[in-house]
């Protein structure tokens, strides 16, 4: 799915992962939603992308 195109992001969970030089790193799962009622894509993104999705204000509250 293209991110241009996304409209909400739902964070479903995050996990700590080892990186290439062997530190640890968050991740988090979030869902891609580029519609209403639309078919959602999970996904992992690094903690500097999440960042900036939720700077954007495109991470949304699913509470």
């Amino acid at each position: 799915m293209a991110e241009a195109s996304v409209e909400t992001v739902i964070e479903r969970g995050q996990r700590k992962v080892k990186n290439k030089a062997g530190r640890y790193e968050t991740q988090y799962l979030v869902e891609y939603q580029a519609r209403p009622g639309g078919p959602v894509v999970p996904v992992w993104i690094t903690a500097q992308r999440f960042e900036q999705l939720f700077d954007e204000g495109k991470i949304g509250d699913d509470l």
